[in-house]
């Protein structure tokens, strides 16, 4: 590793992208963010009303997104009917769910291929659950 005076330091070309924020002053492009509670407490319904909310570019939580966000959940955890129903209700074109099968080949590193074979870069990429 390198180490330069701070006063050295450049702006970043991608600068103005990054520090875009995508919902709020919590999501921000490039960024990693953690859901964390007990188990049972609702963290993918959570999600799954926040994603549907924010892909329409509906306010969600006293939040607007900028724009209508693009986002891919990952579902590892429930069965394809939960996950149906669960979808079902928010479903739409910004919104894309990993079909059932994709959890017991899971990979991150496969992720970017298996997107870019689908045909959609989501601004926001939900894996659920994370560990």
């Amino acid at each position: 590793m390198e180490l330069i005076c701070s006063k050295d330091l450049k702006k970043p070309d991608n600068y103005e992208f990054l520090t875009t924020p995508l919902w709020g002053k919590v999501l921000f492009p490039a960024s990693l963010n953690i859901v964390t509670a007990h188990p049972k407490a609702g963290k993918s319904s959570f999600l799954y009303s926040w994603a549907g909310n924010v892909t329409r570019g509906l306010e969600w939580g006293g939040i607007e997104p900028p724009r209508p966000l693009k986002v891919v959940y990952w579902e590892l955890e429930n069965p394809e009917v939960i996950q149906y129903n669960k979808v079902n209700a928010v479903a739409n074109d910004n919104f894309w769910v990993s079909k059932s099968g994709w959890a017991e080949d899971f990979d991150i590193e496969k992720v970017p291929k298996k997107l870019q074979a689908a045909g959609f870069w989501p601004d926001i990429l939900i894996i659920d659950p994370f560990v």
